[in-house]
């Protein structure tokens, strides 16, 4: 972890955070959440900054659910890609061992 704290605006408030991620990760977390902050306040005209922070939340866990999900639906078509190539290869070899010498 970094020795130093790295201030980040959030919603009008300093926090001091430290990170082993460094400064400019932090800026662009800080940076997300304000945006997300903003299009809940747009989207809903509220002005109670709980709440408003809660709804960020609650977009972000979304979006990160929908990532994951996403993410793991890849993972399964590799692993299914993967096997079915390994099958191919390993087929192709057993022919060419069956093969009749010329």
């Amino acid at each position: 972890m970094a020795d130093n704290a790295t201030p980040v605006d959030i919603a009008g408030r300093i926090y001091q955070i430290k990170a082993k991620e460094g400064e400019e990760y932090l800026q662009n977390l800080a940076r997300m959440v304000n945006e997300r902050m903003s299009e809940v306040v747009k989207a809903t005209k509220a002005v109670d900054s709980l709440r408003i922070a809660d709804m960020a939340c609650l977009n972000l866990a979304d979006a990160y659910c929908k990532m994951k999900a996403d993410y793991e639906r890849q993972i399964q078509e590799l692993e299914l890609e993967r096997s079915r190539l390994k099958d191919l290869i390993d087929n192709a070899l057993n022919n060419k061992n069956t093969l009749p010498d010329s």
